[in-house]
């Protein structure tokens, strides 16, 4: 996950990602010198440098360019303090003004870009596009697919603790020259979302708004500086039609998206009720400011999944597993009764101290399906046993020769048969890099295939999945 995330937000300067190439191609709006051909150029210069440093320079571009469109975007707003400096700082704190200066995390940018290309890969979807991902990945990403959730901590990307993880989303969702609209939407969504951040900080300045202790503001002060801040965009969106640029739909709803779903993926991580309620209160705040475009906002906000066809498991277990995988998504053992399973067959497979199993489960409508499951034992089994099984396809109990409690191979020589059983049981996934030293050649680069292809798209989550209920 973290090579994926590095690809797209280290290795590709901000327009030579696909999907900034529409708008960054073109002469934007300009306040203070600074156009998107010029960011786009000076966030090219930057591949050669060092990765850290790289990310640091990206932000502070992205940053200053937002400074540059944001600050005479929220005139009007309060007379305020001067226009605030850029300080990009190695901290996992949020952006905020600190004596005159606006201090940018340096993960700032690529947390922008991870939740952008999501938001404009939905809205596309929404569209009919027709797109590599070609369900929605953030708030509906189950309305058609077997297993009913969302995908992993999406809420994660402003969490500098699971930020890699969360953003590898991101690298799924990327929209390439085949895909037009999409690159377009996701383009817009990158400037957009870091515009907006970045004017609701301006419009703290411009009221002369003072935080509190932990840098927060009372409720009603991030309300203007929402309101400053969305009024803001909309005047950037109009200023890029006035100019030929953002003309179509996908476009202007993805740029005008970007505030309500920075707000829900907040939302989902706050701590406590009253955090969750004051995010969900700017939400509709800053909806109730979109007039016509509030609908295809929305639109892109609900959660939806499907409705019949559903039904529910329960497990009864001889041993207790450590660790369970419903059609290749991990779950906890303890809350399998809490999903919501469409009907037809799904694949377990759990292991623990006392063995593993491999288990085809159908489900039936309207129904709670109850099962009970026993782990078998781990064998032991000579090589040339080992292969007789893989020749014959028997891949449970390849498996079970050759895997520990945790999936991984027991010897290295027993490596290549397992990471086989592995993928063929769906599980390519729990191929453990630690594991890949003990091979070479076509079976290293097949392994790591597998396991970079095996990674679910999607998680548990079950505060949605109940909701579903």
């Amino acid at each position: 996950m973290e090579d994926d995330f590095r690809v797209l937000t280290l290795l590709r300067p901000l327009c030579l990602v696909a999907s900034l190439a529409a708008v960054c191609a073109a002469n934007a709006q300009s306040f203070g010198g600074w156009s998107a051909r010029r960011l786009a150029d000076a966030a090219a210069s930057l591949h050669l440098l060092p990765p850290e440093e790289r990310w640091a320079r990206q932000t502070e571009l992205v940053a200053r360019y937002s400074v540059d469109q944001a600050w005479p975007l929220t005139e009007g707003q309060g007379d305020g303090a001067p226009k605030p400096r850029v300080k990009v700082v190695d901290s996992s704190t949020p952006i905020h003004v600190e004596s005159g200066e606006l201090v940018v995390p340096m993960h700032f940018y690529p947390q922008m870009m991870a939740m952008a290309l999501l938001v404009g890969h939905d809205v596309a979807v929404d569209a009919g596009e027709e797109i590599p991902v070609a369900a929605p990945l953030l708030f509906r990403p189950f309305a058609e697919r077997k297993l009913l959730g969302i995908h992993p901590s999406a809420g994660g990307l402003f969490d500098p603790e699971q930020f890699l993880h969360a953003a590898g989303l991101a690298f799924a969702a990327l929209c390439g020259p085949s895909a037009p609209d999409c690159q377009r939407s996701q383009g817009m969504a990158v400037l957009c979302s870091s515009i907006f951040v970045v004017a609701h900080e301006a419009t703290h300045v411009r009221r002369k708004h003072q935080p509190r202790v932990g840098g927060t503001y009372p409720i009603a002060e991030e309300l203007q500086a929402d309101d400053g801040a969305i009024r803001a965009l909309l005047k950037y969106v109009e200023n890029l039609r006035s100019e030929g640029e953002a003309n179509s739909e996908v476009e202007r709803t993805s740029c005008l998206a970007s505030p309500a779903v920075f707000f829900e993926l907040n939302r989902r991580r706050a701590p406590g009720e009253v955090a969750k309620k004051e995010y969900q209160q700017r939400t509709e705040a800053v909806l109730a400011a979109l007039g016509s475009e509030r609908a295809a906002v929305e639109d892109l906000l609900v959660l939806e999944t499907e409705s019949t066809g559903l039904g529910k498991l329960e497990v009864r277990w001889t041993g207790t597993p450590e660790l369970v995988v419903i059609d290749g998504v991990p779950v906890e053992a303890a809350d399998i009764g809490r999903l919501v399973l469409s009907a037809g067959r799904h694949r377990i497979v759990a292991s623990g101290l006392g063995g593993l199993v491999v288990s085809e489960v159908r489900i039936h409508a309207g129904r709670t399906t109850r099962v009970a499951t026993d782990l078998e034992p781990f064998a032991s089994a000579a090589a040339g046993d080992v292969a007789s099984l893989l020749e014959k396809r028997q891949w449970t109990d390849v498996l079970l020769a050759t895997s520990n409690p945790s999936l991984r191979p027991k010897s290295p020589v027993l490596a290549v048969p397992h990471w086989n059983a592995l993928r063929a049981l769906g599980l390519g996934a729990w191929v453990d890099q630690r594991d890949l030293v003990h091979a070479t050649g076509r079976d290293a680069r097949n392994a790591k295939r597998w396991q970079a292809s095996g990674k679910p798209l999607s998680a548990w989550d079950l505060d949605l999945v109940s909701a579903t209920d």
